[in-house]
């Protein structure tokens, strides 16, 4: 995978991006963090021009973000999580609870998969075998977007020829297969739930029991956006993620 740094503060963000999306998704919102922060953005493999180097399952993936940040003497960071990236950074607080300081997730669900999203990703994985992963590519952006006309989408659009269906295959296993993450949400850590209200990708009543299930929660609902808020609200996104983690450190203090 691939790292980059931004920003020399104290505090350390680590920002994970999303399924068939690349670091780039954080464009808008990082600069609001510099440089009073430091932000390690990172492109998972096979994503963002990166090679599609191999792992089994979330959770050894989540090991080796772990072992790439160690190897850069990062000890503690706040997490936040894009969707497949929120999935990874629960991951990371169940294998690595000391290496954690607060947790965002984006548009991620700590549940399972329910029984029909499950049969959805295994009809995507059969497709992939038959037809390759063109069919898939050709109209995935759009659907993230409240607004079908963003002029995001097409930037996003530039990166899938990147995306090989072999990294298609295995992210949409993993996904599918990953465990359930709810018990995570009564952890003390300090959480942000961030949601879109078109989102389509996660229910409205997912995000609520959610909330009502989390201890040491906040919640946002972006009212302008579904699956990318960091791109559709980013000011309100930022400004958000930036008070959350300020707060987080006063309590430190």
């Amino acid at each position: 995978m691939k790292i980059k740094f931004s920003g020399n503060g104290s505090h350390v963000i680590l920002w994970v991006h999303g399924f068939c999306l690349s670091s780039d998704i954080w464009k808008e919102v990082i600069p609001y963090f510099d440089p009073d922060f430091t932000s390690i953005n990172i492109d998972l493999p096979g994503f963002g021009g990166t090679s599609p180097t191999f792992f089994n399952d979330l959770p050894d993936l989540a090991d080796q973000i772990y072992h790439q940040l160690h190897n850069h003497q990062i000890s503690k960071v706040t997490l936040v999580g894009h969707s497949l990236g929120g999935y990874l950074c629960l991951e990371l607080l169940r294998q690595r609870p000391q290496f954690c300081e607060g947790l965002v997730l984006f548009h991620a669900n700590a549940f399972e998969d329910s029984k029909e999203r499950k049969s959805v990703r295994q009809v995507y994985l059969d497709a992939f075998e038959r037809f390759g992963g063109d069919f898939f590519l050709r109209n995935f952006h759009e659907n993230l977007f409240y607004d079908k006309q963003h002029p995001a989408i097409s930037f996003l659009k530039e990166q899938p020829h990147e995306i090989t269906t072999e990294i298609l295959k295995r992210y949409t296993k993993a996904m599918k297969d990953r465990s359930d993450y709810s018990d995570l949400l009564t952890h003390q850590i300090p959480k942000l739930l961030i949601c879109g209200a078109f989102d389509q990708a996660i229910s409205s009543e997912d995000y609520r029991k959610m909330y009502e299930t989390a201890i040491n929660c906040e919640l946002l609902i972006l009212s302008a956006s579904a699956h990318m808020g960091m791109l559709e609200e980013p000011k309100q996104a930022a400004q958000a993620i930036r008070y959350f983690i300020e707060q987080l450190l006063n309590a430190h203090r």
